[in-house]
C-alpha cells in the first residue's frame, strides 16, 4: 500500500488540473495570463466546401459546392479547423473570455492560477481563485471560478464553482439541490445577453459555499460503522455479474483502496468514522486514483497519451464526478 500512502502526502499532492495544457506558472493578471497560456489567438468562421466526385465518375468532372448552412471555425495562428458548426453559432473569443471573467469577479486585478487549451484548441479554460476564504471545520477551502469554452461546437460556455480543500487539493464538487454550482449557455442566440446573466454566478458561488458548509456539517453528524462504509463502497464500485476474474479482482482492489483512504488518510483523522470523512475519501479517490492507476498499472489504452488522461481527469473534476454525487446520496440515506 506504499503507493496509496504516498498519495496521501498533503504537502506534495498536485492539483487535479496540474500539468494540464499550457500551464501558467504563478498567478498572473489577464493580459499576461492569455499570453503565457498561449491563448492569444482568434477564431473566425470560414465557408465550408464539399468536393463532389462520385465513385466511378470522371474525376476531371469533379466540382466544388458550398455547404450553405455551415461554417468552419478556423484558428488564425495556424489555420487549424477547430470544428464545423452552423451559421447560427456565435464565437466567443479567448480575449472575451478573460474580459468576462475579470468583470464577473468585479476586479480587473484578479490573478489567474492556470489557463490553457485542450484537445488541440477545441476547448479552453481559465481558472481564478475567488478572493475569499471559507472554512469547513478545520479545513481551509479555496473557492475557484472556472470558465470553460469550446470552439468546435461540442459544448456550451460554462462558469463553474469549484471548491478545493487546501490540505489535500481535492475538489468538493457536490451536486446540491439547494444551490447551483454551474452556469452554462449555448453558443446560439444573443450570447452577450446570456453572459450578462452569468454575473449572477458569483452570487451563486457564495450561496453554494454556504450550503456546502451546511451539507458538510450534516455529513459530519452521520456516524458510519465499518459495515455501513463497506456497503456504501460496494454500491459505488459494484462487481458486474458478467465480469470475469480480472474485473472482480480489480474491483475488490479498488474497494480496499477506497476503504483504506477512509480509515487512514492523515487529513481525515479528525473526521474519522463520519460521512464527511467518507465523502472526502471518495473525492480523493475520484480526483486522483483513475489517472494514477492508469499510469502505474499499465492500463493506458493504445493511442491514449498521458496528456489525454490529464485532460479527461480535468474535465471530470471540473464538470462534476458521478461517483461523488452517488456517494453523497448514499451517505444521506443513513442520516
Amino acid at each position: 500500500m506504499s503507493n496509496v500512502e504516498t498519495m496521501f502526502d498533503a504537502n506534495n499532492r498536485p492539483m487535479p488540473w496540474e500539468n494540464l495544457g499550457e500551464k501558467v506558472f504563478g498567478a498572473l493578471n489577464s493580459n499576461d495570463a492569455i499570453k503565457a497560456a498561449k491563448l492569444d489567438w482568434f477564431v473566425y468562421p470560414m465557408p465550408v466546401y464539399s468536393e463532389i466526385c462520385y465513385p466511378g465518375r470522371d474525376p476531371f468532372k469533379r466540382k466544388m459546392k458550398i455547404a450553405e448552412n455551415f461554417v468552419a471555425n478556423v484558428r488564425d495562428r495556424d489555420d487549424k479547423i477547430l470544428g464545423i458548426v452552423t451559421k447560427k453559432y456565435k464565437i466567443i473569443q479567448n480575449t472575451e473570455a478573460f474580459a468576462f471573467t475579470d468583470e464577473l469577479l468585479g476586479n480587473h486585478n484578479i490573478l489567474y492560477e492556470t489557463a490553457g487549451s485542450i484537445d488541440g484548441g477545441k476547448r479552453i479554460w481559465l481558472l481564478a481563485r475567488i478572493p475569499a476564504m471559507f472554512r469547513i471545520f478545520d479545513d481551509d477551502i479555496d473557492p475557484y471560478i472556472v470558465f470553460t469554452n469550446t470552439h468546435d461546437g461540442s459544448g456550451a460556455v460554462k462558469v463553474i464553482m469549484t471548491p478545493v480543500r487546501v490540505v489535500c487539493k481535492n475538489t468538493l464538487n457536490l451536486a446540491l439541490q439547494t444551490a447551483k454550482r454551474c452556469w452554462s449557455a449555448s453558443h446560439i442566440g444573443n450570447i452577450k445577453e446570456k453572459m450578462i446573466m452569468a454575473r449572477e454566478t458569483l452570487f451563486n458561488a457564495k450561496n453554494y459555499m454556504d450550503y456546502l458548509i451546511l451539507s458538510a456539517e450534516k455529513l459530519y453528524k452521520i456516524k458510519l460503522a465499518t459495515e455501513k462504509v463497506e456497503a456504501i463502497i460496494n454500491a459505488l464500485l459494484p462487481i458486474r455479474k458478467d465480469g470475469g476474474k480480472e474485473h472482480k479482482a480489480n474491483t475488490e482492489r479498488r474497494r480496499k483502496d477506497l476503504l483504506y483512504r477512509f480509515e487512514n488518510a492523515p487529513d481525515l483523522q479528525n473526521y474519522k468514522g463520519t460521512g464527511y470523512a467518507l465523502i472526502n475519501a471518495v473525492s480523493d479517490y475520484a480526483s486522483h486514483q483513475p489517472f494514477y492507476e492508469a499510469l502505474t498499472k499499465g492500463n493506458i489504452k493504445k493511442n491514449t497519451s498521458i496528456q489525454n488522461l490529464r485532460e479527461r481527469n480535468f474535465i471530470r473534476n471540473i464538470d462534476g464526478m458521478e461517483l461523488l454525487d452517488k456517494a453523497y446520496k448514499k451517505i444521506l440515506e443513513y442520516a
